[in-house]
């Protein structure tokens, strides 16, 4: 690699390692503010820093997501955030939860395997955008 790209690289994670706190807490629940996903919540089910990625911060969205057949999710189990992607999200913290329920878990694991194997990683837009790419996706019944 470039001796200089190699310098900004290691000058990025230097800087994110260095200035990067943790803000979210496990059990933590914020409400979506704006856009076509008000009202609905995400809760912190894990933070942690990985290796490859820094630092993540896992979440469970709960809500009435709309799809584009006409059906209704009430929730994503789980997806995988960088905390610069939830700082960017319109949400506001509205509770918190001592127990968090387990139903994320086995998504979880899956995302595990998939960075095993190279094919999965962290989201880096907000979550709400990410929730609509989601949504934009399923299959119309």
């Amino acid at each position: 690699m470039n001796p200089r790209l190699e310098a900004l690289f290691a000058l990025k994670n230097e800087t994110h390692e260095e200035t990067w706190t943790n803000i979210y807490t496990e059990g933590e629940i914020f409400e979506i503010t704006a856009g076509d996903h008000r009202g609905v919540r995400i809760l912190i089910v894990k933070t942690e820093f990985d290796e490859r990625f820094g630092h993540a911060v896992h979440v469970s969205v709960k809500g009435s997501l709309m799809t584009p057949g006409g059906s209704v999710l009430d929730a994503i189990p789980h997806l995988p955030f960088r905390p610069d992607a939830l700082e960017a999200t319109p949400m506001h913290k509205v509770g918190q939860l001592r127990t968090i329920p387990d139903d994320w878990k086995g998504m979880y694991q899956d995302w595990q395997s998939d960075v095993e194997d190279g094919e999965a990683g962290l989201f880096i837009l907000p979550v709400d955008e990410i929730i609509s790419d989601i949504l934009a996706r399923l299959p119309v019944f």
